[in-house]
């Protein structure tokens, strides 16, 4: 489009040729007025490229003797990036955690998505995937605006005890979770409330193929003040479905419910962010009114997790039935390593070693994981209990003879 206007100006200005000074102006002002566009994307383009170097540069000037972490980068796998909130939560007293395109977080780990969005940065930097040149090629291939996600945008430096402050909160019981449709019996209303971690990875509610509005309802066990929530959707590489007008509704003092909050153009943002004047309320609706997938609207409403701040939801368990967990065996690698073994194992599981709670890691079988023990572990000296577990299911206890 720059080429062709150039020409345009061109032959333009060639019927000026009896007046040359005419023509010179008139040449300079369309190039100022045809480039501008250009110029203005080159230099923020060039601005995010320098993004991570500049965000490396700043952490190494002011780190002190804080020890720095990082979060995995896109889809490309480390053994010392952080990948799990275990992981986050033995960091060491004021670390630091660069996110530069965490892609995984954002696909594996959607329900702390909420928490990253409401964490002040202690630094932050553009990077390219805030740009409108990026924008234009991930539009071509039928994707979300990551201009406005904030963590996928942007390079950022985290206060590791900043964030796991913002992931405290009271308990909320939630009595039951309803919906007007499913689309399959694994897509559950209560999935909303699985913290990712459902073993047959189905953690979407996803509502059936039928005309709009669609609905979802959350019966608390007690009325309880609330006055907002997070809304968070499904991840790209599952689905790029957004809501694009919603109605937030609180359920009265009578029974009967009444509007508090509503959204239009919602469809850009990964995580909506209802607010309003908090009052106490024994259940929340949620109606979807419109819901699209980037190029066009969609029948079905789809949610992927939904977190109130201040609270830690605790939901009644999935109706459906889950593959049985089983550990067979559990075997030193080196000092801080343990190979196990055992079936229907999923990344979700931790292994309990005589009630102490591990983060575990699969490797390249299917049916190993290799956990990991903390600084200073002191192996007993006669058996230790150990067993999987997660969110859903707990498998066979087996002793564990000296680890050493």
């Amino acid at each position: 489009m720059f080429f062709f206007a150039v020409n345009g100006l061109v032959a333009f200005t060639t019927l000026l040729n009896h007046n040359r000074r005419l023509a010179v102006v008139l040449m300079a002002a369309g190039l100022v007025v045809v480039g501008w566009i250009p110029w203005q994307q080159a230099a923020a383009d060039f601005r995010a490229h320098l993004g991570l170097g500049r965000a490396l540069e700043w952490v190494d000037e002011n780190r002190a003797d804080r020890h720095v972490d990082w979060l995995q980068i896109a889809w490309f796998g480390d053994p010392v990036s952080v990948t799990t909130l275990e992981q986050l939560e033995l960091a060491a007293p004021g670390t630091w955690l660069i996110s530069y395109f965490p892609w995984d977080l954002v696909n594996n780990h959607p329900s702390l998505l909420p928490y990253f969005e409401d964490t002040s940065p202690v630094a932050v930097w553009p990077s390219l995937y805030s740009t409108d040149t990026m924008w234009t090629e991930l539009h071509s291939r039928g994707n979300n605006d990551f201009r406005y996600d904030p963590i996928l945008r942007d390079v950022r430096v985290f206060d590791v005890s900043s964030l796991l402050e913002r992931m405290k909160g009271q308990p909320l019981e939630v009595e039951s979770v309803s919906a007007d449709s499913v689309d399959n019996p694994r897509a559950e209303p209560v999935n909303v409330f699985d913290r990712d971690e459902s073993p047959d990875g189905v953690t979407s509610w996803i509502s059936a193929n039928t005309p709009m509005p669609h609905y979802l309802e959350v019966k608390l066990a007690k009325p309880t003040a609330i006055g907002e929530m997070r809304i968070v959707l499904s991840p790209t590489d599952r689905s790029t479905s957004r809501i694009s007008e919603l109605e937030v509704q609180l359920m009265d003092e009578r029974g009967g419910y009444r509007t508090v909050w509503r959204g239009e153009g919602l469809e850009k943002f990964p995580v909506i962010a209802p607010r309003w004047e908090a009052a106490p309320t024994a259940a929340i609706k949620l109606i979807i009114r419109h819901q699209r997938v980037p190029v066009a609207e969609t029948k079905q409403a789809r949610i992927e997790e939904i977190e109130f701040p201040g609270y830690q939801v605790v939901a009644p368990k999935p109706q459906r039935a889950f593959a049985e967990l089983s550990l067979q065996e559990v075997r030193p690698v080196d000092g801080r390593h343990l190979l196990l073994s055992g079936k229907n194992l999923t990344r979700y599981d931790a292994l309990v070693l005589g009630g102490v709670r591990l983060s575990t890691v699969l490797t390249q079988k299917t049916d190993e994981m290799m956990a990991i023990l903390p600084e200073g572990y002191a192996p007993p000296t006669d058996g230790v209990e150990a067993y999987l577990s997660d969110n859903f299911r707990q498998s066979n206890t087996l002793i564990i003879r000296p680890l050493r």
